[in-house]
């Protein structure tokens, strides 16, 4: 304010002298006419224009920002939802899918370059395993950055630690399942099928019955979006809840933690390992680019099919679930596994192509391919893919109307206003738990940690009400995506 008062003074008596000049016949006028005219000009541009400048670019921006909100409405309509069907089809196979291949052979190949290298193969395998152990420490590491991310409002914050800890606890991850598949080789698998079978059958068997055979599920049947508020929420298999202070409740944590981590997960690898090994017995074993192009070429198949058929598989669980309830986890399981076939069959092809075309060298291929799938994983915001602990639970959410598979990434965005009004009920979860009630959890000193996970596929970090998921609010999701299967 000052300064424009002195500006206008300044000008004012330069003015006068311009006017006194005037009387003056001499060339000075000219020049001093033309400096007070700039001057002026440098003044209305840099105080008169700038308010009109800020209120133009605000206009154009509201503009802008109104007509995006209605091309998303329109995008949102019923029609369209088949297109992002089909476009979140189409990049959970060819994008989201590679993404992982990239990412799991690189770090699995630089295990075998990186950890006792010089050992027999057998030691190595044991060291493997024992560092993969170590991921159980993510169980309890899960909450309690949870915990303390509940005392901070700021995403980059939350951001960076979550990705952090993705990364982290993908990498123990891979070991373990590395580990455990090579020990699998050498002590299970080296008899040949009918014990691959056994294996199989026994393995699936015991996840069936405990109600954790969608643990065997992966990318592309899979979407796991890092920005879902539960992302560090831990599933174990009996979905324990934990309260710090009490140590029973720890005890019980721990003891359900341990189980999930060392036999739902081993189950998940000796199902997997045996599937691909029936794989290399019966799909033409003596050629083997043959069999790996064959295998590729029938999973994308069938993974086209059962994204094709998947409305129509929700709508038949919808009415199996209303008429029959306690025929839904059967069919749910039946559809499961048939999708497991499809995922071993793309998983193989994909996996051993992978490994004769890029760059084969362990050393050289293990970076080049653990680069480009980190940047592909934590670019789209995928790092659950591998990073997340704990397993899924069988018949656990209501069966969504219009999709069976949680691979909703497009159409999370471009969803119909009722799927807006019905998905933002949050589920109860622990990071919400602690976001509603945290002044009481840090009065007494306690933090529970739900094992459940959300009904929605993605659930964005700004979409906090604080509310608890009743069973009114479960029946009016009926139209929203089946809940992400969370595995290691």
């Amino acid at each position: 304010m000052c300064v424009s008062v002195y500006r206008y003074i300044y000008w004012k008596v330069d003015i006068v002298d311009f006017i006194q000049s005037l009387a003056d016949p001499s060339e000075r006028i000219f020049s001093r006419g033309a400096d007070f005219l700039q001057r002026a000009a440098v003044f209305v541009s840099r105080h008169r224009c700038r308010r009109l400048i800020v209120f133009v670019r605000r206009e154009i921006l509201a503009q802008m920002k109104a007509r995006l909100e209605r091309l998303r409405e329109t995008l949102s309509g019923k029609r369209w939802q088949e297109i992002w069907h089909l476009a979140d089809s189409t990049l959970s196979i060819f994008l989201f899918f590679p993404s992982m291949v990239f990412y799991w052979r690189g770090i699995w190949d630089l295990y075998g370059v990186y950890i006792a290298p010089h050992e027999s193969p057998e030691r190595q395998w044991w060291i493997v395993t024992g560092f993969g152990a170590c991921s159980i420490a993510g169980y309890f590491a899960a909450p309690l950055l949870s915990h303390l991310l509940s005392y901070t409002r700021s995403k980059v914050v939350r951001v960076i630690a979550t990705r952090a800890y993705l990364y982290a606890f993908a990498v123990l991850a891979m070991a373990y399942w590395r580990g455990v598949w090579c020990v699998a080789d050498s002590y299970l698998l080296a008899l040949g099928w009918p014990v691959c079978v056994a294996g199989l059958c026994i393995s699936h068997g015991f996840l069936l019955v405990l109600r954790c055979s969608r643990t065997t599920i992966f990318p592309p049947f899979l979407v796991n979006l890092d920005t879902r508020r539960d992302v560090l929420s831990v599933s174990t298999c009996f979905r324990t809840q934990v309260k710090w202070r009490e140590a029973s409740s720890v005890v019980r944590y721990s003891l359900d933690s341990i189980f999930t981590q060392f036999f739902i997960l081993t189950m998940t690898i000796i199902s997997w390992r045996s599937s691909l090994s029936l794989l290399d017995v019966f799909v033409y074993p003596d050629d083997w680019l043959v069999s790996n192009l064959v295998s590729v070429g029938a999973g994308v198949t069938a993974t086209i099919v059962l994204f094709a058929l998947e409305t129509t598989l929700s709508r038949v669980g919808v009415y199996v679930e209303r008429n029959w309830r306690w025929l839904r986890l059967v069919y749910e399981d039946a559809v499961y596994v048939i999708t497991f076939g499809a995922v071993s069959l793309i998983w193989r092809g994909a996996w051993n192509l992978n490994v004769i075309y890029i760059i084969t060298d362990p050393k050289v291929g293990g970076w080049v391919n653990l680069g480009i799938g980190s940047v592909l994983l934590l670019s789209l915001q995928l790092m659950s893919f591998a990073g997340c602990c704990g397993c899924a639970y069988d018949g656990r959410d209501r069966v969504a109307a219009d999709a069976i598979y949680p691979t909703k990434y497009l159409r999370r965005y471009f969803r119909t206003k009722q799927q807006q009004a019905t998905s933002d009920v949050t589920p109860s979860i622990s990071s919400r738990e602690m976001t509603t009630s945290s002044a009481e959890s840090r009065e007494e000193g306690i933090w529970t940690v739900s094992t459940g996970t959300s009904n929605d596929v993605i659930t964005d970090e700004t979409d906090v009400t604080g509310s608890s998921l009743t069973d009114e609010n479960r029946a009016s999701r009926s139209d929203a995506a089946s809940s992400p299967i969370t595995y290691i």
